[in-house]
């Protein structure tokens, strides 16, 4: 009873244009940058963020990156 309602919930939440789930984080690839060479280590800067360690992996390697590349300073963000 409780599923049927929760679903009829969520289908007039997405017909009146309601978006639904988790918002993105939508971090700039130059903030993670940031962070990574000013925490030296993923986990730090990920707190530093507030996002997670396989989101900086994964922003990334969008670019054919990897963290240790941001580190020690061998690649710089696209401006």
């Amino acid at each position: 009873m409780a599923e049927d309602s929760l679903a009829a919930g969520m289908a007039r939440a997405k017909a009146q244009g309601h978006s639904l789930g988790r918002k993105p984080l939508n971090i700039p690839v130059i903030n993670i940058c940031d962070a990574l060479q000013a925490c030296s280590s993923i986990a730090a800067a990920a707190r530093k963020l507030k996002c997670s360690r396989g989101y900086i992996h994964k922003e990334l390697a969008k670019y054919g990156v990897t963290p240790r590349d941001v580190i020690k300073d061998r690649w710089q963000p696209p401006s």
